[in-house]
């Protein structure tokens, strides 16, 4: 449960302890370790301890239940948690170590301790509580000397832990609000009240709650567990001039901050649009240019989602729900010139999905129905000046995909009809009117991609359709007549398919079997497998550039690698490959996924060789609370479920041993 680093490697303390250690700290020169433990070998020590420079010593009666927070104030040592005594001594939650014993501070508190800090000469305290004594006061407060007294209006929810930077006072943890201001798990003290700390992306908040805070290199570290969080990507983020931005380590930095939706091949460099505002370590706003070893900014971006990309007449066209970039005022499309964003016509009155150049016009598929005063009904021609309605358009909702096949363009989305006609959910243009292709689908269905794949036109999406014994899943082929089954298609939608050397390639969200999510696959001529060990979430789009795929979504890994909604498959370091193909050459315990979870979570290991494995999970007392796996097991990857029904929310760590080898993490269930 502790140990040094001596420079080279790391050393045993002593006997360690019986279990968890949750706080350090220097005290008369000593280290001073607290946490859960009652041991240090066959020592008895209650819950805190001194090293002596050769073992773990007691440091009086010791407190009798877990202790979270250390502090080093004035020559005293403070220590806050959960108890109430020290041996007869009550202390509730809070007490101070006077050389000998323990001893209470004031009335203490009445439910946990989880945070001290100094700041301004006095003790500040954060946790649960909302009384010391007779005073009310919520979660936070300050000790003059003799008693405890609320700051402000104090905060909503628990106070996980505080920094000084700066000489402000941060506190952090699950509040929501200080009184009627809005904070969000993040707040600063101004001497008088708690104030907001504001974010530099999408000034939008923390989702998930902030559990650490530390001070390294001039800023301030956030930490917790924010895959939520929109600015950063993953864990981390930085506090600085009362702003938040995202930290990134050198596997993040080719990542972007939020969810891409679409990929394009431009003049040579990759460009990707979506919902991120960062790229690597660019502002960018919403679409970035890669060229092979970094992202660039393409002018001033966009104030809103970028949904669509094309190509026409040798210029970059964008769609989805644009309204300006920079002070350039936009309707939902606008052309790059090399150097900046601007207008085309009076644009679209909403989201653009999808556009495709076609016989030297350009085609835009949405939600839109007019451009400026003209009706066009969620699909219109650009002829290089103005828009144009292309028949009688679609009745409703959207417009979602756009392709080119056999001389007509194809278009599909959630309506029913064009006019009169009944299209149900797919239409061909014969550059008069829209035509049905076939029985079409069932509605509400809805095709996201098209491809061509060995002379047929193949349609993946969200759809059903067909007949009760030969029914459409979510992907189709078209014989000329009408819309057939492809293959025995795994639960989830479509959102992305192409041909890729020789074989059919599917992105969406989806899984096969074990892994949680795979979001890859490719048809191998008879059935669809997955591709590699996957991504850990929704694959919105990709493009085929060379022997290499560019992946793009909402993903936090690509195989075992980092990889933040930006991935390569080939011979990239976050490339997506295979790991089963290969021979497994360490052992390896990867961290469970989703975590945190509820009830349910994946953990996926590697062994060198066949050997007996036990995977084994233990609460934070050190008690073993499951088994997952207890038997020999064959050199490679495994995956296994682990159910925590019955189990109570909190922190827990499974830990793997395979012959001579063992290793351990920790994961998180919340309910």
């Amino acid at each position: 449960n502790i140990a040094r680093w001596d420079g080279e490697k790391w050393q045993p303390m002593g006997d360690g302890f019986t279990t968890g250690v949750e706080a350090l700290t220097l005290h008369d020169g000593e280290l001073i370790a607290a946490g859960w433990f009652i041991g240090s070998g066959q020592t008895q020590i209650s819950r805190v301890a001194r090293w002596d420079g050769e073992e773990w010593q007691p440091m009086g009666e010791g407190l009798d239940r877990q202790v979270y927070a250390l502090l080093d104030f004035d020559g005293d040592l403070i220590a806050g948690g959960f108890f109430n005594h020290s041996g007869e001594t009550e202390v509730d939650r809070i007490a101070r170590w006077d050389g000998e014993s323990w001893q209470p501070m004031g009335e203490g508190f009445g439910a946990t301790v989880f945070s001290l800090i100094q700041h301004d000469g006095e003790v500040i305290a954060g946790g649960d509580f909302t009384n010391s004594g007779e005073t009310q006061m919520s979660r936070v407060a300050r000790w003059d000397g003799e008693n405890w007294h609320p700051m402000g209006e104090g905060f909503t929810g628990r106070v996980r832990d505080f920094a000084e930077f700066n000489g402000d006072l941060i506190a952090g943890g699950t509040f929501l609000r200080s009184g009627e201001t809005e904070v969000n798990r993040i707040a600063r003290w101004d001497g008088s009240e708690w104030q907001k700390v504001y974010a530099t992306l999408h000034n939008v908040d923390f989702t998930s709650p902030v559990n650490t805070l530390y001070v390294h290199d001039d800023a301030l570290i956030v930490g917790g567990f924010f895959q939520d969080y929109q600015q950063g990507i993953v864990n981390f983020v930085k506090y600085e001039n009362n702003t938040l931005a995202p930290v990134y380590s050198l596997d993040m930095a080719w990542g972007l901050s939020d969810k891409a939706w679409t990929i394009i091949s431009y003049q040579g460099d990759i460009v990707v649009g979506g919902e991120f505002v960062y790229a690597g370590q660019e502002k960018v706003n919403r679409i970035a240019r890669w060229d092979g070893k970094s992202w660039h900014p393409m002018g001033d971006g966009f104030s809103g989602t970028v949904r669509s990309l094309a190509i026409y007449d040798g210029e970059l066209i964008v769609g989805g729900w644009l309204t300006r970039s920079g002070e350039t005022e936009l309707s939902h499309i606008a052309r790059w010139d090399g150097e900046n964003w601007h207008p085309m016509g009076e644009g679209l009155n909403a989201w653009v999905m999808d556009l495709i150049a076609f016989n030297g016009d350009l085609i835009a598929g949405g939600s839109f129905t007019h451009s400026g005063e003209t009706e066009v009904n969620r699909i219109a021609r650009w002829d290089g000046e103005e828009w144009h309605p292309m028949g009688q358009g679609f009745n409703a909702n959207w417009l979602t995909s756009l392709t080119e096949y056999d001389g007509d363009i194809i278009a599909a989305g959630l309506f029913t009809q064009s006019g009169a006609t009944q299209v149900n959910g797919v239409a061909r243009w014969d550059g008069e009117n829209w035509h049905p292709m076939g029985d079409g689908f069932t509605f509400p269905s809805a095709v996201y991609d098209f491809t061509e794949y060995e002379g047929q036109l193949i349609a993946g999406g969200a759809m059903t359709g067909g007949s009760d014994d030969n029914p459409i899943r979510n992907i189709a082929r078209w014989d000329g007549q009408n819309w057939q089954p492809f293959g025995d298609w795994p639960r989830g939608e479509i959102l992305a398919i192409s041909e890729y050397n020789g074989d059919l390639i599917a992105g969406g969200s989806f899984s096969f079997g074990d892994p949680v999510v795979n979001s890859i696959a490719h048809w191998d001529g008879e059935n669809w497998q997955p591709k590699g060990s996957g991504l850990n979430g929704v694959v919105e789009d990709f493009i085929i550039d060379g022997d290499e795929i560019y992946i793009v979504g909402g993903f936090h890994t690509a195989g075992s690698n980092p990889a933040a909604r930006f991935t390569i498959w080939g011979d990239m370091p976050t490339a997506a490959e295979d790991p089963v193909a290969q021979s497994p050459e360490s052992f390896t315990l990867d961290q469970n996924y989703p975590n945190p979870f509820n009830p349910g979570t994946q953990i996926r290991f590697r062994i060198p060789e066949s050997s007996h494995v036990t995977l084994t999970v233990y609460d934070m007392l050190g008690r073993q609370v499951a088994v997952i796996v207890d038997e020999v097991r064959v050199a490679g990857y495994h995956t296994v479920a682990f159910d925590a029904t019955g189990l109570a929310s909190g922190l827990y760590i499974y830990r793997l041993d395979a012959g001579s080898q063992a290793e351990t993490r920790k994961m998180m269930l919340v309910r």
